[in-house]
């Protein structure tokens, strides 16, 4: 429930229905969702890498089959799955400890046993030791009704002594459109609430290997420069995801 209940929005993940709808039906496009759009050039460079690696090792005990190539190019997908799984469970533990902190829950979470998860929870309060940390929510819903986008944001907290929105990774690096997804965050929160932020966006990655954190912490100066960048995402996606409807309806099936 947002805007003082006006809206219903909901949230199914299901393989053939995964998103944010209304209660009308409507599915909404997600911040993630737009910011797809965007090229990735690292990524791509890396699924290279992934299969041609993949290939030289099976290469140096016998020879390379049809069906080689064919595993070898979903390697990259395994893995991606594989670390999505290991990052879920790392929020998971993130939220389950800010609900403690703000009360919604009565007991704090016991350190994970899975060494990745743990190392992803332990530099998380390596972060937070290292700041004055008021938590206010966690994995919040957000939707912008003027731009019309949905969304999760990871948290919202006063950080020394200002408000800032938080975003958790737990991939490799940190890249600029995360700079653009927390703009979106903020952006819908602000006009939910009314209630404006006046401190950075934090964006923390949490090493699976280390427990050692990076955080980029985003100068609010840049905030209208990086929503502008989110909303152009936005746009973008929107026109294909309104031309591949009209292509979908004018196929002509054969009798």
């Amino acid at each position: 429930m947002l805007y003082s209940g006006a809206i219903k929005l909901f949230f199914i993940d299901k393989p053939k229905k995964r998103g944010y709808y209304r209660s009308n039906g409507d599915k909404i496009i997600s911040v993630t969702e737009a910011l797809s759009i965007i090229n990735k050039p690292i990524l791509n460079e890396w699924r290279l890498k992934v299969m041609r690696d993949r290939l030289i090792e099976i290469g140096q005990t016998r020879q390379i089959t049809n069906g080689d190539i064919y595993e070898a190019s979903g390697k990259s997908d395994e893995i991606k799955i594989e670390a999505a799984n290991i990052g879920k469970d790392i929020h998971h533990w993130i939220e389950s400890y800010i609900n403690f902190k703000i009360k919604k829950a009565k007991k704090r979470p016991s350190l994970p046993d899975d060494e990745k998860i743990l190392n992803g929870a332990m530099a998380f309060l390596g972060w937070e030791r290292e700041h004055r940390v008021e938590w206010i929510a966690s994995e919040k819903f957000i939707y912008s009704k003027k731009h019309i986008y949905a969304g999760t944001l990871d948290a919202i907290a006063i950080v020394d002594g200002l408000r800032c929105v938080i975003d958790f990774k737990t991939g490799n690096a940190i890249y600029n459109e995360m700079r653009y997804q927390t703009a979106a965050y903020q952006n819908a929160d602000e006009e939910e609430t009314g209630i404006k932020y006046d401190g950075p966006r934090w964006i923390l990655r949490f090493d699976k290997f280390t427990a050692e954190f990076e955080d980029t912490e985003v100068p609010v100066k840049d905030y209208k420069a990086d929503l502008e960048a989110f909303l152009a995402a936005l746009t973008l996606k929107k026109r294909e995801v309104t031309l591949n409807n009209k292509q979908k309806k004018e196929v002509i099936l054969p009798y």
